[in-house]
Formats: C-alpha cells, sequence, structure tokens
C-alpha cells in the first residue's frame, strides 16, 4: 500500500524544509541526544503533522529562545499553522501542524 502524496509547491514545502533543518540540528547541536525521530502524516485534507523527538537533555529551565526557535515558529505561523515544543529531563519533541489547504494555497 502506497502512502499518499501531497504537493503543497515550492514556497511551503521549502518552509516545512527550514523548519525541519532547524528543528534537526538543533537537536544535534544542542541536546546532547542519541536518537533523533523525524515522523510526518498529513490525512487527505490535513493537517500535515512532522515531529521531531530526540533523547537529550530538554530545554534547560528559564532558556532563552534564540534566532532558531523564532525563525521555526514565524516561518510555521506563515504557513498557518502552530509550533509547540514539549521539553524535559527525558528529551524534547517539537510538534508543527499546519492546515493543509491553507498550506496548498500558499504556493
Amino acid at each position: 500500500m502506497s502512502s499518499p502524496s501531497v504537493d503543497l509547491g515550492p514556497r511551503p514545502t521549502l518552509q516545512l524544509l527550514r523548519i525541519l533543518q532547524e528543528a534537526v540540528t538543533n537537536a544535534m547541536r544542542h541536546s546532547g541526544a542519541r536518537r533523533i525521530a523525524v515522523t510526518g502524516s498529513a490525512g487527505p485534507y490535513g493537517p500535515i503533522r512532522i515531529t521531531v523527538r530526540d533523547d537529550g537533555t530538554g530545554l534547560v529551565e528559564g532558556y532563552r529562545r534564540g534566532r532558531g526557535l523564532t525563525s521555526m515558529e514565524t516561518r510555521a505561523r506563515h504557513l498557518g499553522g502552530a509550533l509547540t515544543i514539549a521539553t524535559g529531563p527525558d528529551g524534547t519533541c517539537l510538534t508543527l501542524e499546519v492546515p493543509l489547504a491553507h498550506a496548498d494555497s500558499s504556493g
């Protein structure tokens, strides 16, 4: 059984790629993670959901939002979506959710 494909157009696809790239880079650079898992899903009418989970140290209390996190949130908003971050001593889970119809019309 093959997975359905979603063609978002070049601009939204690039925005999703940049968010994913920054999330994985942050996990590799800052978390001390041994494992990073990236999963994605989209129903026929959305939303697109991408999750990046690591088993690192998590964000320290009082962490300062840097350019990377701010940029990811801004890109998510431009796609009509939202970025959520859950963190703890067992790692960090970043979830991006974008409505398919909005992402599709942004291309």
